[in-house]
């Protein structure tokens, strides 16, 4: 039980370290691609970033699917990017498609790590306990970061009366702006 609990604690840092605030420009274009205050479909979302997360990094760590770190490091603010765009047009993806597609990034940004828990995991005899550990710390950080953010737009919005779309399009100029700086300083040509 220690060792699930290290983990974990792993996973939820893995997310919510603010030295790796790549996953909290990718939550944060997620969160701008779901209508206010559905926080349902905000965690369902995550979930399924958690879930491509989770599949990468076993056929990762099995040695199933080996990758060029340095696409893997560039294609990760592209999909911040991507979900960013995507969020212009949430009234019009279908919630099959946004979820399916959030798990496809969720399998780029598991590729990213899958190289540092493998080594952390060492030829561990089962690495079924830390995966999962890691994985639903993964998903507690997530939760976390969301449950942050919706204070924050609560906050806001109720108290300080900021308009919703002035908001949405200000959270939307900062994300893009730090993922286009990121997108440059991992160019892998």
């Amino acid at each position: 039980m220690e060792e699930l609990a290290t983990y974990f604690e792993l996973g939820l840092w893995h997310i919510a370290d603010i030295q790796a605030f790549d996953h909290m420009l990718f939550l944060g274009a997620l969160w701008l691609s779901i209508p206010y205050g559905n926080y349902s479909r905000a965690f369902w979302a995550v979930t399924a970033f958690t879930v491509g997360h989770s599949l990468t990094l076993a056929l990762a760590i099995f040695n199933v699917v080996e990758v060029n770190r340095a696409w893997i490091e560039f294609l990760i603010p592209v999909t911040i990017l991507l979900t960013l765009i995507a969020s212009g047009f949430r009234k019009r993806v279908p919630v099959g498609w946004a979820y399916g597609l959030t798990v496809v990034f969720g399998f780029i940004h598991g590729l990213g790590f899958s190289g540092y828990l493998d080594a952390l995991l060492g030829k561990n005899a089962s690495i079924i306990l830390p995966l999962l550990g890691f994985n639903l710390g993964v998903e507690a950080g997530q939760i976390l970061i969301l449950a942050v953010f919706a204070l924050c737009i609560a906050l806001m919005i109720h108290v300080f009366k900021l308009n919703k779309q002035v908001l949405r399009a200000f959270a939307g100029g900062a994300i893009f702006v730090l993922t286009v700086q990121l997108i440059l300083e991992t160019k892998f040509w």
